[in-house]
């Protein structure tokens, strides 16, 4: 159960940087839409898929609540006294 919700999440973590490259990649084929914009919007969509393997991978991995917090801990100040 944890792999397949770890799995489903990773999917919708990394369809994020996709969606947002569409859009950027639209918006940059309205306004030129010639050889440039679709070259821009191809490139977009290239490092989206890109990073969205990434993403999945990492989330899959280390679980989507470790993916997306920070551990703030710093075991190596713990043994310092005051000043």
């Amino acid at each position: 159960m944890r792999k397949a919700f770890r799995i489903a999440a990773g999917i919708f973590y990394s369809l994020c940087p996709l969606l947002l490259a569409l859009i950027i990649g639209l918006l940059v084929y309205n306004e030129l839409p010639n050889f440039w914009g679709i070259s821009v919007f191809i490139v977009l969509v290239a490092l989206a898929i890109g990073s969205g393997i990434a993403i999945f991978k990492k989330v899959k991995s280390k679980g989507f609540i470790n993916y997306s917090t920070v551990v703030h801990a710093s075991p190596d100040l713990d043994d310092l006294k005051p000043l």
